[in-house]
């Protein structure tokens, strides 16, 4: 690979979740940045994680919440189950109160496949004018 020079804003060390999403962002409101990264493809080990409203907003203003939305179930609600008597020992729903614009109740809350969240982004980050850099480090 042949060393360039060139000017950015922000260099991102990393292209897991956190620096795809940072970069994507930061090219929302107008900063260029440079994402380097050790591996030639995503890593997508992991399974998946609960995404609350919190989490959706951020995936909103990424631009990216409403196909994640379309291929992640809204959840009703958490049931915990003690492992030793398999009774449940406590309940949280998150239909209860008044409706959102998502159709949930108080709470949006998905669980999320680590790998399509990654490709969702991967998708975005090398639609748009950013740059993702090969590096050993």
């Amino acid at each position: 690979m042949k060393d360039r020079v060139e000017s950015t804003d922000t260099v991102i060390v990393g292209a897991g979740i956190a620096g795809l999403s940072t970069s994507l962002g930061l090219h929302r409101l107008g900063l260029g940045s440079l994402v380097l990264e050790t591996s030639d493809c995503l890593r997508v080990t992991g399974f998946a994680f609960l995404t609350w409203a919190n989490g959706w907003k951020a995936l909103d203003a990424l631009g990216i919440a409403d196909t994640l939305r379309q291929q992640h179930e809204l959840l009703q609600g958490l049931v915990e189950i003690s492992t030793i008597t398999g009774r449940p020992t406590s309940e949280m729903s998150f239909t209860d109160g008044q409706e959102n614009l998502t159709g949930g109740g108080r709470h949006e809350v998905r669980s999320v496949g680590r790998k399509l969240l990654l490709e969702t982004l991967a998708m975005n980050f090398l639609m748009a004018p950013l740059g993702l850099t090969q590096r050993s480090y």
